[in-house]
């Protein structure tokens, strides 16, 4: 009887120790990649956006364009560019270069654009910037990651915060796209690349 249960307790203390294992192995942050989710999950297939897409592009242009804004001057960064990574919080410090400012930039752009985008479970990927998650990254690199109908992934880098901009635009149904300064132009100008962006496969035109 004492064998028996001796028995049965190492077998509940190794089954305790794997629950254990695999609980820490979902709980660790994702290597060379971080990410911020932008809504729950929306099922939408890449073929159903392939559609609109071509819609879009055998579209009228709009009637109206606007010319756009005037020049102005753009502020100078700080100095230093302090990172904190959304996977593991860690604080990673950059020394600002002619390079890095822009990534700067365009980090804030992309996180506040991608809370715009209605209707579609995707992600920015934020490779390079965190120390802790990429220790062996040359630079920082924007990227997106869609999810789809099926669980199907599609994953594109480098992007820019414009790409995002398109996309939000496209999923808003608007048929016109924003270039701030340069004015607006005909979003189905933009068809191709956000096929692209999106992971449809080629538009018929």
């Amino acid at each position: 009887m004492e064998i028996l249960l001796g028995i049965a307790a190492a077998v509940i203390v190794l089954f305790s120790l794997g629950m254990a294992g695999r609980a820490s192995a979902a709980e660790k942050p994702p290597v060379a990649m971080t990410q911020l989710a932008t809504q729950p999950p929306v099922q939408v297939a890449p073929d159903a956006l392939r559609e609109r897409l071509e819609k879009l592009a055998e579209s009228a242009p709009p009637r109206k364009l606007s010319p756009g804004a005037m020049c102005y001057d753009m502020a100078m960064p700080p100095d230093r560019f302090d990172y904190v990574c959304p996977a593991c919080q860690t604080k990673t410090v950059h020394a600002r270069t002619q390079t890095q400012a822009p990534i700067q930039w365009e980090l804030a752009a992309c996180r506040r654009t991608l809370k715009t985008i209605k209707g579609l479970n995707i992600e920015l990927t934020e490779t390079g910037f965190c120390a802790k998650c990429d220790p062996d990254a040359k630079a920082p690199v924007l990227g997106i990651r869609i999810r789809y109908a099926g669980n199907k992934i599609h994953t594109m880098a480098p992007i820019a915060s414009v790409d995002l901009q398109l996309i939000a635009e496209f999923m808003a149904g608007k048929d016109k796209h924003d270039g701030g300064q340069a004015g607006e132009k005909p979003l189905r100008d933009y068809a191709k690349r956000l096929a692209e962006l999106l992971g449809t496969g080629p538009i018929k035109k």
